[in-house]
């Protein structure tokens, strides 16, 4: 199920990361936008024992699992996010471009060719200079 209750939140699980164009088309939608309407409708106040709460009811969470599942059936974004150390850890040194004693410039230079690389595969990379910083001090025999 794509929501579950825990510590009186909810927890909604989210499997895609939707295309921008087609999340924005899909929220403004007539269809959608009844949905909401309907969950709205659907939602109430109760008391829990110590303290009010918002709730759904048993159609209202029908509703936001269709909303959910709706979410998860739109286009994939095609960008992602990823850290030099997760998409250049399998890289040999040499397959990097790394040599023992490179300097912070040649580094940097370095480093701005591996994000370019990146953006060709639609990734977004942070954490690069640092990255092969550290790669660079062990060739040198240094400890990080």
């Amino acid at each position: 199920r794509a929501i579950r209750e825990w510590l009186g939140l909810v927890q909604v699980e989210i499997i895609n990361r939707p295309d921008e164009g087609s999340a924005h088309d899909w929220l403004h939608s007539s269809a959608i936008m009844r949905v909401v309407s309907e969950l709205l409708e659907c939602s109430f106040v109760k008391w829990d024992g110590a303290n009010h709460v918002g709730a759904l009811g048993t159609v209202g969470d029908m509703l936001f699992c269709d909303l959910v599942e709706g979410v998860n059936e739109l286009p994939d974004n095609d960008w992602s996010v990823w850290g030099a150390d997760e998409w250049l850890d399998m890289s040999t040194d040499l397959e990097l471009g790394l040599m023992p004693g490179m300097t912070e410039v040649q580094i940097d230079s370095l480093a701005e060719s591996h994000v370019t690389g990146a953006l060709a595969d639609h990734v977004l990379l942070y954490g690069t200079v640092e990255f092969l910083q550290s790669r660079v001090r062990g060739m040198d025999g240094y400890n990080d």
